[in-house]
């Protein structure tokens, strides 16, 4: 639609960012992803940008965060979830210790 206009789109899928955004929804430290898996908010500001000055339709900043979104497309599902499985596991126990979060399916 406005590719006879000098208008730029450039969708940002970012993934996890490191903001206040969890601490404020009241989320705990089981909650929150992994810290390898999140990018800085400067760092995904500068990412983002640099994928909007070249133009890109879209942009996934931080490896980590393209690598799980090519890896999700490419994968057959039973291998996403052997890859990913001990990761969400690791996630519902630290969840469900002692101040990290309600149990798995409490409510």
């Amino acid at each position: 639609e406005l590719a006879s206009t000098a208008v730029v789109v450039t969708q940002v899928c970012p993934g996890p960012v490191e903001t206040e955004f969890m601490a404020v929804a009241g989320a705990s430290e089981a909650e929150r992803p992994p810290g390898f898996l999140s990018l800085s908010a400067r760092r995904c500001a500068e990412l983002s940008l640099r994928g909007f000055e070249r133009n890109r339709a879209m942009v996934l900043p931080g490896l980590m965060n393209k690598l799980s979104v090519w890896m999700g497309l490419l994968m057959p599902r039973f291998m996403l979830r052997l890859a990913l499985g001990p990761m969400a596991r690791s996630m519902r126990r630290r969840q469900a210790l002692p101040g990290g979060g309600d149990a798995p399916g409490a409510s």
